[in-house]
Order: structure tokens, then C-alpha cells, then sequence
């Protein structure tokens, strides 16, 4: 494989598809090392999964291959992975139209616990799509319409990776989502518009001639332009949406969490105050005084009122110093769960179908002696029945009470898990919504919960209880809305779109056609001679250093030939200056049949022409051309059959090299002293110079 020698033009575009490798092999290292902020480069935030990942480092490396490099297995496997990008991408988008898994890759992403961890983004998947077709039809960009094809892909692609990119800057979390909970990554857009930019590089480092700019670009370009204003102000409008309906929740969220801590704040108060006022019976103190005087005495018959006087309380009981049980009436429950949340006297919170409150008040003498215990539980029905009006709510909105336990939360039941549970209060080093609430925390923001799914929370301490608080929504059900209105007002902005591009074809087109037209006569005019229509000294120069340029690639060679008319002054003289231009035009048509229609014919000034003859293999190639000038002016011209000169002939310079460090002031100097020696040797002949 032979490296490319136009690297000036080529490395740029290879360095900027350099950073999508970086960005993609780093993903591909945190998935390996299991690292996750590798793969998002953000704590928090969606990673690139490993099938995207893979992708874009195939796709990076055939832009960088094919940059520096120009062979035809360079060239192939470009538009291999290509191919392969437009299947992976439309198989992205069967995933989501079939719940499937086939590039999920889910054995691989097992350390990540998030539902669906490998599954690739909506737009992500559109991306790929797009991004091979912008690699596939770039390949053939030297046909118009494959050309036009490949800068539509490219615009597409740089709009959905720059909003993916503006998503994260400005916290646009919808222009990164597209309708679903899975977020296009960071490293993900900042790889999509490194190959946008350097595919772009690519295409403008390869323009010929030919891909000056038109009327028909400059429309194109135009339609572009509108397209993108249209979608730029279609999705900033929705990202504006999002903020506002963001600043809403929040600030709902915000004042539902307040008023619940509050009310199990108060609620827990309030039950904890009547279970000591409860205690506070003269009869509790008498029957412990007895007790200790006599620990045989059957109780029971001191406490016949008992359970009239402590209505409310599905168990009391009395209990020694030592916590050991002397009375009991009612049925102590079995508790799934149990915190303290006050102390002195102590109380506890347990769940058993509903929340409870388990309050023991200590009894003591006149003397300040310990007599013993009274225990009481009471059910808080009225917390219960907030709690599962809470979580029972149609959608994902979830109201979350947790105490803290080392480095675990001890959780109620909530929307996720029906019964009390215990999990780990960090994750990936930082702590969880209701971990910061039971520290002490009150906020509101965007965050990741125990699932890994994005929510926004408001988070806050419960009281003085020692449990945390957290009132939180899905992401993916409060964008619900916006993607709605998003998705019902695609067909306006699509007709809108469409009528503005109508209006511009019946408007704007024919106005760039006439521009084009008038620029197009002033091109002809500035590079072509007015009189035989040949290229002229201009063009001539700019063929020439084309030429050589292109021996850097090849291992053939050119042929310059300088010729001019024997005796064109005596024919200017006698015949006269309207029959002279007359014989310069048929004398034009000659050296044009001679020549392929490869080669560059110019006239340089008066009766001084030159051919540029490219790709010949051997100097012998371009003798038999110059033959063949000789042979074809070698004729009697009708309009010459009064004078002194009868027929048309012409003298050659010729020069040929496949030196790739020539100049072209020395390549021309060498055919002119070619053909000073051919007019030396009798005119109506050509001299062959081979350059090395």
C-alpha cells in the first residue's frame, strides 16, 4: 500500500477522525476494565455501549486509512464499513420497532446494571445511517448527484451529533433522547461530529475543477440552509419547551416533597406525643411499684382498664429494667422493618402491611429509680394511606422514605418494590437521592437512581427522624408531553419546509439561473480564447501544474508540445487580417482532432499554441501525435490558393518528463528550445526533448 503524496491536504482530515478513534477506544477500554466513566466521560450520564463504540472506531480508522493512503483496498474498505454502518444502524432501529436485542450485547454490559444496559440510542442508530451513507456516497463524489447525496448525509449528521453535543452543554436532555429513555452519549456526538468535520475535510481536500461552485450548489446549498434553519428552530422551540416544563416539576416536585416530609414529620410527632401521654398513667407506676415488691403478682387484675384507657394502640405492654416482658395486652406485631426516629423516649418505625409506631416509654419512681417499661404500638393508617396514594399514581412518580444503616438504605415500600429493602446507598462512588436526603440534603435536580434511570428528584430530610425523604418522576415520562407535541407538529414543519422550498424553486431559482448563466459566459470568456475557443494562456498554466502534480501519483508521463505557423506573417500580410483569424480557426480544429479529449489544446497568444498531452507511458506516445499534427495540416487551403503561400504548416517543440519535481516554467522553456531547433532544420517538422 503506497501512502498517499498529497498529505498537506490529507492529514488534517485524518487528525480530526483521530479524536473518534480516541473517544471510541476509550469507550471499548472502560467497557473491558469495567470503568464507567471511560465510556460516558461524565459522571451520571448514558455511556456509549460497545456495538456503538465498535462502529465508530471501524469508521474512524477507513476515514484516517483512506486519508493517508491512496490504493484501492484503501478505497474498499471504506465503503465495506460503510455498508456495514447502514445495516448496524437499521438494525438499531429494528430493535426499538421490535423490543429486540441483537447488538445489545448483554453478557458483555452484566457489570452495568441498567435495564437494557447495551442498547444503542434511537438517534444514534439514525447517525450510523447516516454517517455511512455520507462514506459511501463521498466515495463517488465525483458524480453530481452522488455528490449532493453524501453533503445532505453529512448535514443531517453534523445537525443530530451537534444537537447531541447542545444537550449536554446546555442541559437539553431531549434533543439527546428522540423518545426514548436511552440518551445519545457524550463521547457518542463528539464523535459523529469529529467525522463530520473530517469527512467534510475529506470531500473539499478531493475537489477538481469540476466541483467549482454553480448555480445548482448554490441552490442546493441554499435548500440545505432552510431545512436546517427549520429544524433548528423546530427543536431549540422543544428545548425550550423542555426547560420550562423542567422548571415546572421542579418546582411541583419541590412543594409535594415539602408538604409530605412535613406531613409524616407531623404525623410521626403527633403519634410519638400520644404514646407518652399514653404512658403517663398513675396506673402504669403502681402496677411496676407492686411488681417490684412482689414479682409474683398476677398483674391482670390491676389492669382491667387498660385497653379502655389507651384506645388506639393495638398492643401495650409492661416490661422490667431488664426488657423482659411482665404484661401484655393486644398482639405485638412481626415487623419487616424497624428504625428509630426518635429518641428519650425511644420510638421506632415498622412496616407490617402499613406503618406502625412502636414507642417505649420508661417508668420511674418518686425517687428517680427505674421501675421499668411501658410499650405500646399504634398503626398510622392515615401515613399508610398517603404513602400508597403516593406510589399508586398512574406514570413512575414514586415517593421514597428511607433511614440509613452504615453505608445501606433501609427502604419502605415504594412504586419499584412492594415490600422493606435494603440497598446500597452509593452508586459509582457518590450517594444515591435518598442517601443525601437522610444525610441532610435538600435539593432538586436531575440524577440517577438506584436503577440507573434518569429522574428528577427532590430530595430532603424527614424532621429530626433520621430518615430521608425523595419525591421523583422518570425523565422519560416527563418528556412524555413535549415528544407528543414534538411528533404532532413534524407534518406542519415538514409542509412548512416544503412550501418555502416550492417558493424558493419558483422564486429564487430562476434568479440563480441567470447569475449562473452571465457567470458562466464571463468564466468562458476569462479562460477561453474568444477567437478559436482553445483554452487560453490562464487555463493553459493551470492544466500544466495540474499535470505535474499528478506524476506525485503515478508512474506515467506528460508530453507538452509548443508549435506555432510557419510563415503566418506573410499570410497576415498578403491575404489580410480577417483570412489570417480564419486560418488560426482551422488550424484550432486540427490540433483538436489530433488529440484525445484528455488533453488541453490552448492558444498562447497570436499564432503560438500548445498541447498538454497527459497519462502517455513513452516518449514515442507523444511523437506519434505530433506526427499526426504534421499529417493533418499537411493540406491545401482554398482560401489560400491566390498567394505566395498555399498550405498551412507548423513547426513543434516537443518536451516530455515523468520527473515529479519539474517545474513548469522548465518544461516549458525546455519545448520552446525544441522548437527553436525545429525551425532551425526547415520548418514543417518537430524536435523531441525527453526532460529526466
Amino acid at each position: 500500500m503506497q501512502p498517499n503524496q498529497s498529505t498537506p491536504s490529507n492529514y488534517l482530515p485524518a487528525l480530526v477522525a483521530g479524536i473518534a478513534v480516541f473517544f471510541s477506544a476509550l469507550a471499548l477500554l472502560g467497557h473491558a476494565l469495567h470503568i464507567p466513566i471511560l465510556t460516558s466521560l461524565m459522571h451520571d450520564q448514558q455511556q456509549m455501549v460497545i456495538s456503538t463504540a465498535t462502529g465508530i472506531l471501524l469508521a474512524a480508522l477507513a476515514v484516517v486509512i483512506r486519508n493517508l493512503y491512496q490504493h484501492t483496498a484503501a478505497r474498499l474498505f471504506l465503503k465495506f464499513i460503510a455498508l456495514a454502518l447502514i445495516v448496524t444502524g437499521a438494525l438499531g432501529l429494528l430493535e426499538f420497532r421490535l423490543n429486540s436485542n441483537w447488538l445489545d450485547f448483554n453478557e458483555l454490559h452484566k457489570y452495568n446494571p441498567k435495564l437494557n444496559p447495551g442498547r444503542m440510542a434511537l438517534n444514534t442508530a439514525i447517525c450510523f445511517i447516516l454517517l455511512g451513507g455520507a462514506m459511501l456516497f463521498g466515495s463517488f463524489s465525483k458524480r453530481e448527484n452522488f455528490y449532493y447525496a453524501a453533503i445532505a448525509c453529512l448535514t443531517l449528521l453534523g445537525i443530530f451529533s451537534s444537537l447531541g453535543v447542545l444537550s449536554f452543554i446546555a442541559n437539553f436532555e431531549f434533543l439527546s433522547s428522540f423518545g426514548h429513555n436511552n440518551r445519545m452519549a457524550l463521547p457518542t456526538a463528539l464523535s459523529f461530529l469529529a467525522l463530520t468535520i473530517a469527512i467534510s475535510l475529506t470531500q473539499k481536500s478531493r475537489k477538481d475543477p469540476g466541483h467549482e461552485i454553480t448555480g445548482s450548489k448554490l441552490y442546493m446549498t441554499l435548500e440545505l440552509l432552510l431545512v436546517l434553519i427549520v429544524m433548528i428552530v423546530a427543536l431549540v422551540s422543544f428545548a425550550s419547551s423542555q426547560q420550562r416544563v423542567e422548571s415546572l416539576m421542579a418546582n411541583q416536585l419541590e412543594k409535594v416533597a415539602y408538604q409530605s416530609r412535613d406531613y409524616f414529620d407531623t404525623a410521626f410527632t403527633l403519634h410519638h406525643e400520644a404514646a407518652i401521654l399514653n404512658a403517663d398513667k398513675t396506673e402504669f407506676t403502681e402496677v411496676l411499684l407492686k411488681y417490684r415488691q412482689n414479682p409474683k403478682l398476677h398483674l391482670a387484675g390491676y389492669l382491667t382498664s387498660i385497653e379502655t384507657l389507651n384506645r388506639g394502640f393495638i398492643m401495650i405492654s409492661l416490661e422490667d429494667p431488664q426488657h423482659v416482658e411482665i404484661y401484655r395486652t393486644g398482639q405485638a406485631v412481626r415487623s419487616q422493618q424497624s428504625i428509630q426516629i426518635f429518641t428519650n423516649p425511644s420510638s421506632y418505625l415498622l412496616w407490617n402491611e402499613g406503618y406502625l409506631l412502636r414507642t417505649s416509654v420508661p417508668k420511674f419512681d418518686d425517687a428517680g429509680e427505674l421501675l421499668g417499661y411501658v410499650v405500646m404500638e399504634q398503626r398510622m393508617d392515615e401515613i399508610t394511606r398517603f404513602h400508597n396514594n403516593a406510589i399508586s399514581a398512574a406514570g413512575t412518580r414514586d415517593l421514597v422514605l428511607c433511614g440509613l444503616q452504615n453505608d445501606y438504605q433501609i427502604c419502605y415500600p415504594f412504586r419499584w418494590n412492594s415490600q422493606p429493602a435494603k440497598y446500597y446507598g452509593y452508586l459509582d462512588g457518590k450517594p444515591l437521592p435518598v442517601t443525601r436526603a437522610a444525610i441532610g440534603f435538600t435539593d432538586t435536580a436531575i440524577t440517577l437512581d438506584f436503577r440507573r434511570e434518569r429522574v428528577m428528584a427532590s430530595i430532603g430530610p424527614v424532621g429530626q427522624t433520621g430518615l430521608g425523604m425523595a419525591v421523583k418522576i422518570d425523565l422519560h415520562e416527563l418528556y412524555e408531553p413535549i415528544r407528543n407535541q414534538f411528533y404532532a407538529s413534524l407534518p406542519i414543519f415538514i409542509l412548512l419546509t416544503i412550501f418555502s422550498l416550492m417558493l424558493m424553486r419558483f422564486k429564487l431559482k430562476p434568479l440563480i439561473d441567470d447569475i449562473e448563466r452571465s457567470r458562466r459566459k464571463l468564466g468562458k470568456m476569462a479562460l477561453q480564447d474568444p477567437l478559436t475557443g482553445l483554452a487560453n494562456r490562464t487555463l493553459f498554466n493551470d492544466r500544466l501544474e495540474f499535470a505535474i502534480s499528478k506524476l506525485a501519483r503515478n508512474n506515467k508521463k506528460i508530453g507538452l508540445i509548443y508549435l506555432d505557423v510557419d510563415y503566418f506573417k506573410v499570410i497576415n500580410d498578403s491575404y489580410g487580417h480577417m483570412i489570417g483569424d480564419q486560418v488560426l480557426i482551422w488550424f484550432a480544429s486540427k490540433l483538436k482532432e489530433s488529440v484525445r479529449l484528455s488533453d488541453t489544446v490552448a492558444r498562447i497568444g497570436g499564432d503560438e499554441f500548445s498541447i498538454i498531452i497527459e497519462d502517455v507511458q513513452e516518449s514515442s506516445d507523444v511523437a506519434r501525435i505530433a506526427s499526426l499534427i504534421l499529417e493533418k495540416l499537411n493540406h491545401h487551403l482554398a482560401i489560400l490558393e491566390k498567394g505566395p503561400v498555399k498550405k498551412v504548416t507548423a513547426s513543434l517543440g516537443v518536451a516530455v518528463t515523468s520527473n515529479k519535481l519539474i517545474v513548469s516554467e522548465s518544461l516549458i522553456s525546455y519545448a520552446d528550445q525544441a522548437l527553436y531547433r525545429a525551425k532551425q532544420k526547415g520548418r514543417n517538422t518537430f524536435e523531441l526533448v525527453d526532460v529526466d
